[in-house]
């Protein structure tokens, strides 16, 4: 019905204008904009970004450390094997794990 049809374009029209005139108002507030809001605010993020950054350093750190493991699992139990270098290929940190029954001889070099 056109009463209808005519209540809701007029609903439309007010939100439209509501939404725009809340830009406007954020905008004059320089709320808009990224920037902190307080002191506290400046603080918060200067700490997140630090902390984003260390996060970044410490999975590196991790990534390192685990490419300097030599792990052994369960598929050597019962082995008797010499942990050379050729073997280790230069890793430094031998994690045995269930490796039960098994000799290793790590060469004294």
């Amino acid at each position: 019905d056109k009463w209808h049809k005519f209540t809701e374009d007029a609903e439309k029209a007010e939100d439209a204008d509501d939404e725009e005139r809340t830009k406007e108002a954020a905008a004059a507030l320089g709320l808009d904009k990224d920037e902190p809001k307080s002191e506290a605010e400046l603080r918060d993020r200067q700490k997140r970004e630090a902390l984003k950054e260390a996060k970044k350093l410490w999975d590196g750190r991790k990534a390192q450390e685990a490419a300097k493991r030599y792990e052994f699992g369960l598929d050597h139990d019962g082995e008797e094997m010499e942990l050379t270098e050729a073997v280790l290929q230069g890793r430094n940190v031998l994690h045995l794990k269930g490796a039960k029954n098994s000799k290793y001889v790590v060469p004294a070099n």
